[in-house]
């Protein structure tokens, strides 16, 4: 996800004000400044802390996804402007070799597929193939969950630490298809009498919503809502400066 801002400088600069060298020497600097305020906020202008498109998604994160962990909520970032470089880029804080924000974030914007994520904790076992590469498992309601709605990864780990290809065994966990009925393919405690318990349910694929898809509009609402103001009273505040050194 990348989000980048247009902004129109020139209907933004004040009118009111009489036009001098130091507002023209000031003017490139201040504009980096507002670009990065209304990226990020900005330390010299307190109000922009709660008023910029970074906070702005973070809450807007916050409200539309289903109890998401800080990683998540706080995965917005935006890169500084500077007197050679005027523009801000708002993305995704990412750790892709842990876990990949950016397809998360991506994916609850434009929908799409949603990543195998629980069929590859019972499919690194060599004779668990019933689990397809393409499958995605779906916990059931017997799974608990942890205080943001996702599997508990202690009792994850400890289903696949007792995970095995037969279902005749009390306390075990059975990975593939059950023989008798119509259960499909999926992840089963087998329970007294040879009974099996729904944990997974393994399904083609599991779609996004997309709870994030205004996301790239709520952002530039922002910015045209803020970076006018901001550019002028930036621009006032470093041509003082300048004239009183």
């Amino acid at each position: 996800m990348t989000l980048q801002l247009r902004l129109d400088i020139k209907s933004e600069l004040p009118k009111a004000i009489k036009w001098t060298d130091a507002c023209t020497k000031q003017l490139p600097f201040s504009i980096a400044q507002a670009i990065t305020a209304t990226a990020k906020g900005l330390r010299q202008l307190p109000q922009s802390k709660r008023k910029n498109v970074v906070a702005d998604l973070e809450r807007l994160a916050k409200r539309k996804l289903d109890r998401p962990k800080p990683g998540i909520s706080g995965a917005f970032r935006a890169s500084t402007a500077n007197k050679r470089n005027l523009r801000s880029e708002v993305t995704v804080k990412n750790k892709p070799e842990s876990f990949n924000r950016n397809r998360y974030i991506t994916g609850n914007i434009e929908g799409g597929a949603r990543d195998p994520m629980w069929a590859a904790a019972f499919r690194k076992f060599g004779g668990f193939l019933t689990i397809q590469r393409a499958s995605v498992l779906v916990p059931t309601k017997n799974v608990p969950r942890d205080k943001y709605g996702g599997p508990k990864r202690a009792f994850v780990k400890n289903a696949v630490n007792k995970a095995g290809m037969t279902a005749n065994v009390p306390g075990q966990v059975f990975v593939g298809k059950p023989a008798v009925g119509s259960r499909p393919l999926g992840v089963y405690r087998v329970k007294a009498g040879n009974k099996l318990e729904a944990l997974f349910i393994a399904k083609d694929q599991a779609l996004y919503p997309k709870p994030l898809g205004n996301i790239y509009n709520y952002g530039r609402a922002r910015a045209k809502n803020v970076f006018g103001p901001y550019l002028r009273q930036l621009l006032k505040r470093n041509v003082e400066a300048l004239t009183k050194r």
